[in-house]
């Protein structure tokens, strides 16, 4: 691997010599002394593979030269040393597509284990990977529980072992990070999709908020404002690049149908649209079908999820499938208490309710999408009695019509 170190600071030139330096000869480490706009001459001459820049003071201004380097020479890794990692730095310096950012003073365990995921991550890109599957969940109404469910589906499919990532297109009052953790998002679709030539999994990979390490969610816009920004072409590469490095990709979208939403939907391979067992959304449902065959989807990549489904309501499944003409996929029960603590302490429902109705569903949906057996897999391991099926009781209670 060939390395060069750019930094105003001789002695943190000598560091990284002495860090880097291998018995082997591996690595070789080139250094000059300047600041960050001497760095498109360093990478024009010295052709490296990773580039280390020190920024002392942790100013966006003192990335000044990164960005021209980040645009014609994607392939060059980039690192930055800094003593002040405030947010406003850390942002600007994602949206240069760099990598890694080390605290000063560097040590060589950071600096090793930096190069280390680095290589992890250049290796594991270069495995031939098949493209992941992209599901879109609709609202048919507001209030259809859409975003609880698409999270909690999200978290059950990685309970599974596949890599995730979840992307909140509710572009203008999206909350799908909420749901699952209540750490803020430092970034969001608007950022990722400010500059489209940068975008790449790498920029997509440091956006997200890491809820577990198979579960990722690029959150919405922190501000309606900030969406007007997003475009339906950067949307399509966004959803693009997701897919071809997870294994699912979750999208929940708006019920708006506009430019960004239909963009979406075109990139779904599965499109889930959440209803409940009333009369307004039953309406609405055969409104969006309408919609979606005049769009061009098949009926075969739209189906229908039930929430808060109850057993001998006023309307039944079967009243639900003579009004739209369309079978349904999969009901959720109704379960207030648990969703609504889930909700409201921003954690998955299968943390804090394991063997809650609503858990099991999402796990069996899960475990269908998957192609999982459900009796022997993920968090749930075990409920059902050493890994037998469920009974036809505890299955009856879910409402299951698979």
């Amino acid at each position: 691997m060939r390395i060069a170190a750019l930094s105003i600071n001789p002695d943190t030139l000598q560091r990284l010599t002495g860090f880097l330096a291998t018995d082997d000869g591996s690595v070789q480490v080139t250094t000059w002394h300047g600041d960050a706009m001497q760095a498109p001459a360093l990478v024009e001459q010295e052709h490296p593979d990773l580039l280390v820049v020190e920024a002392p003071q942790g100013l966006e201004a003192e990335l000044q030269g990164l960005d021209r380097v980040a645009m014609r020479h994607p392939e060059v890794t980039l690192i930055v040393v800094c003593g002040h990692q405030s947010p406003e730095f850390l942002l600007a310096a994602m949206r240069l597509g760099i990598r890694e950012v080390l605290a000063a003073p560097l040590t060589q365990q950071g600096i090793q284990q930096s190069i280390g995921r680095i290589r992890e991550r250049i290796s594991w890109a270069s495995v031939p990977r098949q493209q992941g599957k992209v599901l879109a969940l609709v609202p048919c109404k507001g209030g259809s529980g859409t975003t609880f469910i698409t999270a909690n589906l999200a978290h059950a499919i990685a309970a599974e072992g596949k890599r995730v990532c979840l992307i909140d297109l509710n572009l203008h009052f999206g909350e799908a990070a909420l749901y699952l953790s209540e750490t803020p998002a430092a970034s969001s679709v608007a950022d990722v999709a400010r500059d489209t030539q940068r975008m790449d999994s790498a920029l997509l990979e440091s956006s997200l908020l890491r809820i577990n390490p198979n579960l990722g969610v690029l959150a919405a816009p922190d501000a309606p404002d900030k969406a007007l920004s997003v475009k339906p072409e950067s949307v399509a590469r966004l959803i693009g690049i997701a897919k071809s490095s997870y294994d699912f990709v979750l999208l929940d979208v708006s019920r708006t149908m506009d430019a960004v939403s239909v963009k979406a939907l075109d990139s779904a391979d599965g499109i889930y649209l959440v209803l409940q067992l009333t009369l307004p959304f039953l309406r609405d449902a055969s409104r969006l079908l309408q919609v979606f065959r005049s769009l061009g989807y098949p009926d075969s990549q739209v189906h229908l999820i039930i929430n808060r489904f109850e057993k001998g309501g006023e309307l039944s499944l079967a009243d639900v499938e003579r009004t739209v003409g369309r079978d349904v996929f999969k009901t959720v029960p109704n379960s207030f208490a648990a969703v609504a603590a889930s909700i409201n302490r921003g954690r998955p429902i299968a943390e804090l309710a394991p063997r809650d109705a609503v858990t099991r569903s999402l796990h069996e949906m899960a475990c269908e999408l998957t192609k999982t057996p459900a009796q022997t897999t993920g968090w749930l391991r075990g409920l059902f009695g050493g890994g037998s099926r469920p009974s036809d009781e505890a299955r009856a209670s879910l409402g299951d019509r698979s």
